[in-house]
């Protein structure tokens, strides 16, 4: 099956040293290869690979993006040539549960315009309907206390789920599955890291422990049932006192309708109460955008023909009475959707199951949040489906609609 692993931020690349960041979601860029690494889960394929820079590295300077696996470059290369601004690699790597990901800039030929950047990895599992989910942490969890992390992205555990910080928000049915944990070193003779999926803020039975002198761990065993509007974090319980680490994760999101894959979103930031803001589709950001720019990196670039469905979002608290936001889904190449929904008055939740959206290969998709009112502004999390329609087979959920050769 055919997903994405997108990835960006507002973060400016270095113009002298070669940095590292997480692939799926994308965090800030690192000098240090071990806070950006994330596992892959289901096996499969990496067909492809797209970087995009807002700004040209300059001074015929060029950065040099490639995917890393399990420390070495993979083939899988974009090089941006002064004065280009993206390039594409349609190479393939193959990749198997337990291996580690991350992408890598160099810098060379002394660019001296610092960039921000984002990127999308075609993805093809081995198996049907399996897409990966992958989180990298870039600092050690508590030693002593219970933290919390998203499911997605790259960031730093915190002591409580929360909305728009390290809760995701699943938008379609399906299962997760086969969690992969590493760490970068062993936590220590008789300690332990014990980490959990939550859903819905209670614990599930897909757990791995790291113990000891070891530094991977896995379970293929058990399993977790997940529907639209179902809140995902990682859990970390330290056990004893163990030694500060960085966990790195991997995670099968198995879907109910084959070709769906998921993209989950984290705004920290609140939005206007007066004017229209925009945020990107995956990972975590800190602030809404004023105004729609392709070029922005906070918002994400898909390097496939796809349809957009299932898009849902939960706020930290309601608009309040008499007041709402509306949140749609839009696209570079073809301006705002039909995919959108209101979350108003005392609710905090919101959705649309209904609408479709056939999305163009390298487009730039974003979600825009519009004020209705003066409501309560806070912390968002969003959830959206991008399907890819299975090669050969009935196109049976919609089988009146064929646009692109796309089956919806």
């Amino acid at each position: 099956m055919q997903s994405f692993i997108i990835g960006g931020r507002s973060n400016l690349l270095s113009t002298s040293n070669t940095e590292y960041n997480a692939i799926d979601g994308g965090g800030l860029w690192t000098t240090l290869s071990d806070n950006a690494n994330q596992l892959i889960a289901t096996p499969g394929t990496l067909t492809s690979l797209r970087v995009e820079v807002d700004t040209a590295p300059g001074n015929s300077g060029t950065f040099t993006f490639a995917v890393m696996v399990n420390g070495s470059p993979s083939g899988l290369e974009v090089a941006i040539v002064d004065p280009a601004t993206s390039g594409d690699d349609t190479d393939t790597i193959a990749v198997s549960a337990g291996d580690d990901i991350q992408l890598r800039c160099i810098p060379t030929d002394s660019p001296d315009a610092g960039a921000d950047a984002r990127w999308s990895v075609g993805f093809t599992s081995t198996n049907s309907a399996e897409s990966n989910l992958g989180f990298g942490s870039t600092a050690s969890p508590s030693l002593s206390v219970t933290e919390f992390n998203p499911v997605v992205g790259g960031g730093s555990w915190t002591t409580s789920e929360v909305i728009g910080n390290n809760l995701t928000v699943c938008p379609t049915d399906g299962t997760l599955r086969d969690l992969y944990v590493e760490l970068n070193d062993s936590p220590g003779a008789g300690d332990s890291f014990v980490f959990t999926v939550m859903k819905n803020g209670s614990p599930t039975g897909l757990v791995v422990t790291i113990a000891e002198a070891a530094t991977t761990g896995n379970n293929t065993s058990d399993t977790v049932d997940v529907v639209p509007g179902d809140t995902l974090s990682i859990e970390c319980n330290p056990d004893g006192t163990p030694s500060a680490r960085l966990p790195r994760l991997g995670m099968t999101f198995l879907a109910d309708i084959d070709g769906e894959s998921i993209e989950m979103h984290m705004q920290g930031g609140v939005m206007s109460a007066s004017a229209n803001r925009y945020t990107g589709i995956n990972g975590l950001e800190t602030s809404w955008d004023s105004g729609f720019s392709a070029s922005d990196p906070r918002y994400d670039i898909v390097n496939g023909a796809c349809v957009a469905k299932k898009f849902v979002g939960e706020l930290v608290t309601a608009p309040s009475a008499g007041q709402s936001f509306d949140f749609t889904i839009g696209d570079d190449a073809a301006g705002n959707t039909s995919i959108t929904f209101e979350i108003a008055d005392t609710a905090t939740t919101g959705g649309d199951s209904v609408n479709t959206a056939v999305i163009a290969a390298d487009s730039v998709l974003t979600i825009e949040c519009d004020p209705t009112g003066t409501p309560t502004t806070s912390d968002s999390s969003f959830g959206l489906v991008l399907f890819v329609a299975i090669v050969g087979a009935v196109t049976k959920h919609f089988p009146s609609m064929m646009l692109m050769g796309i089956g919806l």
